[in-house]
């Protein structure tokens, strides 16, 4: 956006004989350069009209969140999170979601981005074991068929279309 102002200012004295002018043009210019960045889950086309398509699937991202007390636990950073899914061994490196995630007072808090197939294979397993390392122990845990459940019970509100597979 540009803003321009002119100002302008004329004085004259008068004398014996002579004339004293003096003229003042002053010019202000203001530009203000603004971008807006919007990321949405929609494709904008323009052929000859405007049109806006809705993509086919919406990106999301799916993370697991491991709470812990450092006292108890020191995990030293980088270390990843070991999953076995049926016999199958998984490895969940640490990311940081967009979002920040703030952790109950006294704890601190990993987080590793996990794949939606993976997330269906553990709703759907018969046996899961988390390993977690830290710096003096290692702690193995078997998933509870309850804690499946509720797993299953989450992404089934999540994909009411079903458009995540196993296989896909």
């Amino acid at each position: 956006m540009l803003t321009l102002r002119q100002r302008s200012q004329q004085t004259t004295l008068p004398g014996n004989g002579f004339e004293v002018l003096s003229l003042e043009n002053e010019t202000l210019s203001f530009e203000t350069n603004m971008v807006i960045t919007v990321h949405t889950n929609f494709t904008i086309t323009a052929v000859t009209n405007l049109s806006i398509l809705p993509t086919n699937l919406l990106v999301e991202r799916f993370y697991v969140i491991l709470e812990y007390s450092p006292p108890d636990l020191p995990i030293q950073a980088g270390e990843p999170l070991l999953l076995r899914v049926d016999g199958i061994r998984y490895m969940l490196e640490p990311a940081s979601p967009r979002s920040p995630v703030i952790p109950r007072r006294g704890f601190a808090l990993t987080s590793y981005h996990i794949d939606p197939q993976l997330l269906l294979s553990i709703a759907n397993a018969k046996q899961v074991k988390l390993r977690i390392k830290g710096i003096n122990c290692v702690i193995e845990k078997d998933m509870s068929f309850a804690s499946r459940a509720r797993l299953r019970g989450f992404i089934s509100s999540l994909y009411r279309t079903n458009s995540i597979t196993p296989n896909s």
